[in-house]
């Protein structure tokens, strides 16, 4: 007989999967309120996977849909081997419980325990490119000059085998471009290069930074408003991606709206509304307590690094990052550091194995310190301009993709590193 998850229930309705196997007797796939639903359980910091159809996925699971990319496809441990023979029937069977009608980890829908991946990432480059960067180079050349300096380590983490899965792109601002390039965002709402799929195609990345020559003034609000629309439009074209943007520069902003309260609302709103993060990087010449003016947006995720990247006068917490002049070390832990900021508590919404489907309204999420039970409920809320202490919140009202971690319950989780996020599934009737 074949070998099938016990039933996870869910209010209002249950699924009961009949299983049928050429002129064998019917067995019920469910047994009542002792069925396995164990929900998901999410340690901190593993890699990526698809939650819905419809994209493949780039970690260690696929829930459904697409076939993942990683190591296993969602279901059952063996789901390679473990499928239907030929003459395998499945009929499905709606029927209200008469039990179970909170939610909890045997009315959980996933009929069994996953582990909920991450999201792969997709990263905007806004890289300054202004007179100060000079003189110019190519990468793999040792000029001594902080454009030098720059795009080597981007090059050095586009290739770096923690990279790989996922996207970037990259846009340069700086004075005297194409009349096309307004304040307004215009021309810097499209990447010069990308997005391409690291680390596999970082080349053509590496190609436009080679083609770019620094020169001229430093039009931030451009740059940050082409970032906002850019990331935008990518978040929307691709919900089972994490969206984030990177604004690297080395000094002031000289041309368009130089405010920084009017700066820091590009990015305050950008988040507020789309839920999407952006972290300033700055070199030798920026000042940094504007840098933070503009990268402390209610719900920026801090942080505290023992090598100071918050730069003087700052001290830590910070959400800028200091990296100097730019040498490869400094600038690729930079980078490092705001990856696994973002992918440390974003994740995948979990599919159920036993064919239900998910009630978001149906969702219960503990926060499992050191993961040992008790577990602390954690509460949800509306997005991200709603974050408060141990919540969490949807990309997305309606189908959502992902479960995001406020920043304050973030930090936390972060900091602990045998953390668990246990996820449990209410499911929908028919």
């Amino acid at each position: 007989m074949k070998r099938h998850h016990a039933l996870a229930l869910g209010a209002p309705l249950a699924l009961a999967l009949a299983l049928y196997q050429g002129c064998s007797s019917q067995e019920s796939a469910t047994t009542g309120p002792q069925g396995q639903g164990t929900g998901a359980s999410a340690a901190s910091g593993s890699g990526g996977g698809a939650a819905h159809g419809g994209t493949s996925g780039t970690g260690a699971s696929a829930a459904s849909g697409a076939q993942g990319t990683g190591a296993e496809a969602a279901g059952s441990p063996d789901a390679a081997t473990d499928g239907p023979p030929a003459d395998f029937d499945a009929n499905f069977y709606y029927d209200a419980p008469p039990y179970d009608a909170a939610l909890n980890q045997d009315s959980a829908c996933a009929g069994d325990s996953q582990e909920a991946m991450p999201v792969p990432l997709d990263i905007y480059l806004m890289q300054d490119a202004s007179g100060s960067m000079a003189p110019d180079c190519n990468v793999g050349s040792n000029t001594n000059s902080k454009w030098c300096h720059a795009i080597n380590a981007i090059a050095g983490y586009l290739q770096d085998p923690g990279s790989d899965g996922n996207r970037a792109a990259i846009q340069f601002f700086k004075g005297g471009l194409p009349a096309a390039y307004t304040c307004a965002g215009g021309g810097y709402n499209s990447p010069a290069a990308g997005p391409v799929t690291l680390t596999a195609n970082a080349g053509q990345i590496i190609t436009a930074m080679n083609a770019m020559a620094p020169a001229s003034s430093t039009p931030t609000e451009g740059a940050l408003r082409g970032l906002a629309a850019w990331t935008t439009a990518n978040k929307a074209a691709n919900p089972t991606r994490i969206t984030i943007g990177i604004l690297i520069t080395d000094g002031d902003p000289n041309g368009c709206d130089e405010n920084d309260a009017h700066l820091a609302t590009i990015v305050s709103n950008l988040f507020a509304n789309h839920g999407i993060h952006t972290f300033m990087i700055g070199m030798t010449g920026a000042t940094f307590t504007r840098l933070e003016t503009w990268a402390n947006y209610a719900g920026a995720i801090s942080h505290d690094d023992t090598n100071d990247a918050c730069g003087a006068p700052l001290t830590a917490p910070c959400h800028s990052y200091n990296v100097g002049d730019g040498s490869s070390a400094n600038f690729i832990a930079a980078l490092k550091a705001i990856q696994n900021a973002v992918l440390g508590c974003t994740y995948n919404m979990p599919a159920p194995t036993d064919g239900g489907v998910v009630d978001p309204n149906q969702v219960a999420i503990e926060y499992l310190p050191n993961g040992q039970d008790p577990g602390q409920s954690l509460t949800k809320v509306a997005n991200a301009a709603a974050c408060a202490p141990s919540s969490w919140y949807y990309d997305t009202s309606t189908s959502p993709w992902t479960i995001q971690l406020c920043p304050a319950l973030c930090t936390v989780v972060q900091a602990d590193s045998h953390a668990k996020v246990s996820i449990l599934l209410g499911c929908q009737g028919s």
